[in-house]
């Protein structure tokens, strides 16, 4: 199960940003997932499982998939909708690479700042 050992990446970037605020705890976790990168049921466990004990414990995890972008050798990139059974509909051509959609993108974190910072609630965007 390779999800555990992302769920272990997720945790340390996640740390490695919120360190640098004052921040008393982490609330929420953005993330976009390519959906042929992880099982996200599996991923959404492991991050519960290994942020125990952590300032990410608790945290609601809110995964929105990242679009596949396949690649055409006549038409260059394509989305989805531009395939149809493996097949560019542009030119008819087998597609047999992807650029992207495979991916795992830590979008935003959610914290509360410490207590001297009156615990009000912040978030990194695009992080």
């Amino acid at each position: 199960m390779h999800e555990l050992s992302i769920a272990q990446q997720i945790l340390e970037n996640v740390e490695r940003e919120v360190r640098k605020q004052p921040v008393s705890c982490v609330t929420g976790v953005h993330l976009r997932v390519g959906r042929y990168s992880v099982d996200k049921q599996s991923l959404t466990f492991c991050l519960e499982a290994v942020t125990m004990g952590t300032l990410m414990e608790g945290a609601a995890i809110q995964i929105t998939d990242l679009e596949e972008v396949l690649n055409c050798p006549d038409c260059g990139p394509l989305t989805e909708e531009q395939v149809v059974n493996g097949v560019c509909s542009i030119c008819g051509r087998w597609i047999s690479s992807s650029l992207g959609g495979v991916d795992i993108i830590l979008q935003e974190i959610e914290y509360e700042c410490e207590k001297d910072d009156i615990g009000e609630e912040s978030s990194i965007e695009g992080v």
